[in-house]
């Protein structure tokens, strides 16, 4: 048999995640393992990924696929970046030229389009 313990729920997702890792998925009608006993601990508290949506928007899909590929390297921390200077990306309801100007850069010396270049 196999025991999976963990000092919480994320020490056992992670647990299992790296006992996954050693069966063999090539030969799916044998997979056995050899008697071991893993002692696996992070060596770093903090084991993150950072995703620059503010320039580079990923849909609600792509996040959830990072996520998931964040579980399979345990990391724990997903790092959002939603603004870049005055580049906001965020749309929150009654400040809707937060993304209609804010997100936008170009020549308008009026700003009502558009936030000038050298403001970020």
């Amino acid at each position: 048999g196999t025991t999976i313990t963990g000092s919480a729920s994320s020490g056992l997702f992670h647990g299992l995640v790296s006992f996954i890792g050693l069966l063999d998925v090539s030969n799916a009608a044998k997979m056995t393992l050899t008697e071991m006993i893993i002692y696996d601990k992070p060596r770093f508290d903090y084991r993150g990924h950072q995703v620059d949506v503010a320039r580079n928007f990923r849909s609600k899909e792509a996040i959830k696929k990072t996520i998931d590929a964040m579980a399979l390297w345990k990391l724990n921390v997903l790092h959002l970046a939603l603004t870049n200077d005055e580049g906001w990306r965020l749309e929150i309801p009654g400040l809707e030229e937060l993304t209609s100007v804010g997100s936008k850069r170009c020549f308008d010396p009026s700003e009502e389009t558009c936030l000038l270049t050298q403001l970020g």
